[in-house]
C-alpha cells in the first residue's frame, strides 16, 4: 500500500461507517430497528436491520455517505464556527453507536476509535476541526464513486433484485442523486458569507 493509501485508509473506514449509518437512519426513519452495525478492516460493512422500508433502507447507505460528506464540507467551509460543536456531536454519536449497535470487537474498535478521534480533535485541536471536516467531507463524497460496484452482495444487486430493474439503472439513478446533492451543496458554498 502506498503512503497515500496508508494515510487515506482510516478515512475509508470512516466512509464505511457513514454508509452503514445511512442504512441505520433509513431503517429508523421508516419504523424499523437496527440490530447491529459492523465495519471490517477491509473497508466493508454490514448494517443489520429489522423492519423499515427496504426501498428506503437500501439506497440510503450510498446516499448517506454523500449526505454526511456534504454536511461535513458545508460545516468546514461555510460554518467553521459550528465545526467544533458538530465534531462533538459526531463523536458522541459514533461512541454511542459502537456500543448500542455492537457489531463485534473489531467493529467496536473501528467505530469507537473514530469517535475518540473526533472527540480528541474537537476537545484538544479545535482549530483543526474545520480542516478535518473539509478533508473527511471531500473524501466521503469522492469515495462514493468507488463504492458503485455491482457485485452480488452489494446494495445495488439487492436493490435490483427487490425492484426487478437492473443494477446498472440504479447505479445511474443513485449516482445522479449523489451528484445533485453535491452540486446543490457547492452552489450554496458559492453563495453568501461564511458564518
Amino acid at each position: 500500500m502506498s503512503y497515500l493509501g496508508l494515510f487515506l485508509y482510516p478515512f475509508t473506514l470512516l466512509v464505511t461507517i457513514l454508509h452503514e449509518m445511512g442504512h441505520a437512519l433509513g431503517a429508523l426513519l421508516t419504523g424499523g430497528a437496527v440490530v447491529s452495525l459492523k465495519v471490517a478492516p477491509d473497508g466493508s460493512g454490514l448494517c443489520t436491520t429489522a423492519g423499515g422500508l427496504a426501498f428506503v433502507v437500501i439506497p440510503v447507505g450510498y446516499l448517506g455517505s454523500v449526505v454526511f460528506g456534504n454536511l461535513m464540507l458545508y460545516l468546514g467551509i461555510k460554518r467553521p464556527k459550528l465545526a467544533r460543536s458538530a465534531l462533538f456531536a459526531f463523536a458522541l454519536a459514533l461512541i454511542g453507536i459502537s456500543f448500542v449497535w455492537f457489531g463485534g470487537i473489531t467493529s467496536l474498535a473501528i467505530t469507537l476509535g473514530w469517535g475518540l478521534v473526533f472527540l480528541l480533535i474537537a476537545y484538544k485541536l479545535p482549530k483543526v476541526s474545520r480542516l478535518f471536516f473539509i478533508l473527511a467531507g471531500v473524501y466521503s463524497v469522492v469515495y462514493v464513486l468507488r463504492d458503485y460496484s455491482g457485485g452480488p452482495s452489494s446494495d445495488l444487486a439487492v436493490f435490483a433484485s427487490l425492484t426487478h430493474l437492473p443494477a446498472t439503472l440504479w447505479t445511474y439513478v443513485w449516482l445522479g442523486l449523489a451528484v445533485l446533492i453535491t452540486f446543490c451543496n457547492v452552489f450554496f458554498f458559492l453563495r453568501g458569507k461564511q458564518k
